[in-house]
């Protein structure tokens, strides 16, 4: 029984709807993708990793060696001696995984970039480019 003055449907509990709260992550797949997107790998958070074990691997160093990788990141960088060893050797193995599937001194597409520039360079060089007038505003 709804009392005279008050209708069904109304007042804060009503127009709430549903939970208005942070959004889930669920059906995240990447390690990285989440409110931010993104999407980018970085194990344990730390971006700064791989581009390191991609160092020590054109330094002549062997990624597939974990123990050496962590013995070296160690003592080339303080910040990772405050991590706790196990947290830190997972950490390297993920990046040395990514590192091989990359590819030693790959930097994620420079080649193909490389390969572009010479096309078009080329194509210039054939006068296919034109003058440069072609591409001035006067």
């Amino acid at each position: 029984r709804v009392s005279p003055g008050i209708t069904r449907g109304s007042g804060p509990a009503a127009s709430m709807g549903k939970f208005k709260g942070k959004p889930s992550r669920q059906n995240s797949r990447s390690p990285g993708a989440g409110a931010r997107g993104g999407g980018s790998y970085a194990p344990g958070g730390d971006t700064t990793l791989i581009p390191r074990v991609q160092e020590f691997a054109q330094d002549g160093g062997d990624p597939a060696d974990v123990a050496a990788t962590v013995e070296h990141l160690r003592s080339v960088y303080r910040e990772y001696l405050r991590k706790p060893a196990n947290v830190f050797r997972k950490m390297v193995e993920r990046a040395c995984e990514e590192v091989r599937r990359r590819g030693l001194g790959s930097d994620a597409g420079g080649d193909a970039l490389e390969a572009m520039e010479a096309a078009h360079l080329a194509e210039r060089a054939n006068g296919r480019g034109g003058s440069d007038s072609d591409d001035s505003d006067s």
